[in-house]
């Protein structure tokens, strides 16, 4: 396939002979080449945006799921003081229970 210059400004022409000397091709491989070039970084570019628009959702999902469980985890926490309270346990022993699951669990009831 060979590659035509027409219509295109003689300063342009001039310089794309220039870089077609330096890199010992011809104009017509030079223009192919460049065209080529064009496309795939055109297309790479495409891929580079669909990417980052799945792995922006991807986050936003984590975010959610995150929210979510962090509200499941205070439910469980409330779930259990009032199951203890409930069961007639003492203030002191309940600290007690609260302090050593905080420990264990790295968070949890009253973080």
């Amino acid at each position: 396939m060979d590659v035509l210059i027409r219509g295109v400004d003689a300063i342009a022409v001039k310089k794309i002979d220039e870089k077609a000397r330096q890199l010992g091709t011809s104009r017509s491989q030079l223009g192919k080449q460049i065209l080529e070039k064009y496309a795939r970084d055109g297309l790479l570019e495409e891929d580079r945006k669909a990417y980052a628009n799945v792995l922006t959702d991807i986050k936003l999902l984590l975010e959610i799921q995150t929210k979510k469980i962090a509200r499941v985890e205070e439910v469980v926490d409330r779930q259990m003081i009032l199951t203890a309270l409930l069961t007639g346990m003492e203030v002191q022993e309940l600290e007690q229970i609260i302090q050593r699951y905080t420990i264990e669990n790295e968070g949890g009831i009253l973080e």
